[in-house]
């Protein structure tokens, strides 16, 4: 899942703990993602990223 939404395989952080703490950020949108009823992960990554303020209701839950 994360990998398509995400492209965890292209990922370029190898500097340090960098690769690890992205994956932990990617984990914590997903279980957002999932806290908040949306099935299409994918979709809602590509909304949000056109305007990072819509991510602030998802916190607010």
């Amino acid at each position: 899942m994360q990998d398509t939404a995400w492209r965890e395989d292209a990922n370029q952080a190898y500097v340090g703990n960098g690769q690890h703490g992205m994956a932990i950020l990617r984990i914590l949108a997903m279980g957002l993602f999932r806290i908040n009823g949306i099935k299409k992960i994918k979709e809602a990554t590509e909304y949000i990223a056109a305007d990072r303020n819509r991510t602030l209701p998802l916190f607010a839950t």
